[in-house]
Formats: structure tokens, sequence, C-alpha cells
């Protein structure tokens, strides 16, 4: 049972978060009565039999009590309510007598998300954030919604902010993906040039033509990755030398510094990784090589009989990008992106095969190549 309510108009988005736990009000309800008890031992022991050096633990006990007594009356009459509209994002949180607003003006608010907090334990706790332009005005609520309840939540207040900033703006609602380019074997070449910043690279021998990369990462990555295991083991190293001796403790921390050094490996592998995409008649090739891992597939391409730049099936606009109410920073994100395939199909539109992640200046870049040669692969 979701912990809110949702009530949603076309003018406004209302949830109402309720905090009422039956099993957190029984563990707060155990432990106000330890505490009463030892409040009123201390007490006596205190004020009665005037043992004065027992005042401060009976005046920490009976504070404690009191904070436990704001819990319970927090979990039985304590809400939270969020109302978005044209107004703004307004927070109202009441119990009892008690009342405290909050209100964000439309303006400011970037998105809502869902933040994570860990504990010394690593055991997550989700939170709800409101992210504005300016860092200092925004605002986590903490919240016992589970992780999919708030991404769902979150998901359906961004997409409400984005058409109530459309709306305000004057801009039209729309909020899709940008279409799909097809180019069918007699669509006229355009000789473009590869994107400066494309990691791609054309290639072309006696009887294939075909598409290399090299590294996906750079050295910035693999030196900002170093820095946290460097220090921490460095840490350890001198423990170590200070003892004189490698205890069990010892042991199993450096086992967990020297895995802190897998993502910097990783990063480091990534600038060696060489991808090619070879296409020869009828058929083509994919093959990635790192260092000594090699993975390749092949593919017929017979019944090659058109190409289209398009994203993946299941890819949905995000709900982040539709709250800043404007299609056309969707559409300049998805078109810097790096989420685009070059999908070559069949007379059936049947995929065949795909060059996926990809940017759409690369994929557009790609098909025009392939046109061009395309004697030389059907």
């Amino acid at each position: 049972m979701r912990p809110f309510k949702i009530e949603k108009t076309e003018t406004q988005y209302i949830v109402t978060w309720q905090y009422y736990s039956l099993a957190v009000f029984f563990v707060l309800f155990i432990v106000l009565a330890g505490l009463t008890v030892g409040g009123i031992f201390f007490a006596h022991w205190a004020f009665v039999q005037r043992e004065f050096l027992a005042i401060p633990f009976a005046l920490a006990i009976w504070g404690f009590m009191l904070l436990i007594l704001a819990s319970i009356v927090h979990s039985l009459f304590g809400k939270t309510e969020f109302i978005l509209d044209e107004n703004g994002f307004n927070i109202t949180y009441t119990c009892l007598i008690h009342k405290h607003e909050k209100k964000f003006d439309i303006a400011i608010i970037r998105h809502f998300e869902k933040y994570i907090r860990r504990s010394r334990r690593g055991q997550p706790s989700y939170w709800f954030r409101v992210v504005c332009h300016d860092d200092h005005s925004s605002k986590t609520l903490g919240c016992s919604a589970t992780n999919e309840e708030l991404d769902d939540l979150c998901a359906q207040l961004n997409i409400f902010l984005g058409t109530l900033k459309a709306e305000a703006a004057g801009v039209p609602v729309n909020w899709e993906l940008p279409e799909p380019i097809g180019f069918y074997l007699d669509s006229p070449v355009q000789h473009l040039e590869p994107p400066l910043e494309s990691r791609w690279h054309y290639q072309t021998e006696f009887n294939d033509i075909g598409f290399q990369k090299r590294g996906e990462d750079t050295i910035g990555h693999v030196i900002g990755s170093s820095i946290f295991p460097i220090i921490f083991n460095s840490i350890l190293a001198i423990t170590a030398f200070l003892r004189g001796e490698m205890s069990g403790e010892m042991v199993f921390f450096v086992f967990v510094g020297l895995c802190c050094f897998i993502t910097p490996l990783n990063y480091f592998l990534e600038l060696f990784r060489i991808t090619n995409w070879t296409f020869v008649h009828g058929a083509a090739r994919f093959r990635t090589v790192r260092l000594v891992w090699v993975r390749s597939a092949n593919y017929e391409l017979t019944d090659w009989h058109s190409l289209v730049v398009r994203l993946p099936a299941d890819e949905k606009v995000k709900p982040e990008l539709i709250a800043d109410g404007n299609p056309d920073a969707i559409r300049d994100f998805y078109n810097g992106c790096e989420r685009w395939q070059l999908a070559f199909l069949n007379a059936a539109g049947e995929q065949l095969l795909a060059i996926e992640n990809v940017s759409k200046p690369e994929a557009l870049w790609m098909a025009d190549v392939v046109l061009r040669e395309q004697r030389m692969i059907r």
C-alpha cells in the first residue's frame, strides 16, 4: 500500500503523505515505556534520595522521552501535502496545531528526483528531492516510499511540471522523440564529412569497407578513479609499516584496497579497446578487442533493402527532460547524445543488424558512406 495519495486535475497535482505506521508506533511505544520507567527511577534517585549526581541522567532520559513522544505524535497525526500548479510547488506539513509551509516558484524548479542516502552498513534510504536551478534552494524530504514508488511519483510530477511550464510559455505540449530518418538504396548520396568529435573512422580496403573506433575513455577517467584507491592503499601500507605486522583485519582491508582498483583498471583497458564494423559482399562483421579479450559477431546482408537512423525502440522521453517544459531542449538532448543506431532493414522492415550507441551526426554520416559504397556490400 502506498504511503501517499495522489489527486490529479487539469490544473493541480496534489500528493498527500501520511506517516502513520503501526509497526513504528508499536516500537516507539515500547521504547517510550522503557524510558518512562528509567526516568521515574532516576528522578526518584535524584530528587527523593537527593543523589544530585543522578540529575543529568534524569534530565537526559526525560529529554529522550520528549523526543520519542514527539515522534509518536508525528507518526499518528503528521501529514505532508504537495501541491503543484501554475502558481508553483507548495509543501505543507501539519501535525495537530503545528503547520509549516514552503513554496517554490515554478520557474526556479528544474525537476523532481529520488535521492538515495546510505547508512554506514550500506543500507539505502530513499528521499524525495526538489531540484532547483540554485542548489541552495533545493530541498530534500524524508519519506517511507519504496524505490519504485518514488521513481513513479517523480516521473509523474516531472511530466506535470513540464506541461505547466510549456503552457505558461505558450509552447505546444509535445513530448515526443525525434523521428527516425529512413534511407533507401536509391537515396541520393550527400558526401557528408565525419563529425569533428567522432571517435569513428572510415576504413576501406580492396574488397571491403568499415568503421573503426579506438578507446572509450580518457586518461582523465583513469587518473580520477585512481585517486581514492591510491590514498586508501597508502594509508594501509603506512599502518602496516608502523605496526610491524599484518593482522587478519589488515588482510581484509588489503583485499578491499585491491578491489578499489577494479574501476581504474577497467577505464585503463577501455583506452585500448578497438571496435570494428566491416562490410563485405553480402555480409557484415562486428569485432571488438580489449587487449586479449575478443568479442565478435557475423551478420548476413543479402536481403538488405534500406537503412534507418533511429533511437532504440524502448527509448522513452526522460521525465527530467520534460520538466524543463521545452520541446526544443528534448530535441537538442537527443540530437547530441550517443543513443542512436544505424539499422539495416530487409524489404519487410525487419532489422538485420544495428550499429548502436552512436550520435545522430555519426549515424547519418555512416549511412551516407554505406549508400555511397553499397556496391561493395550488396
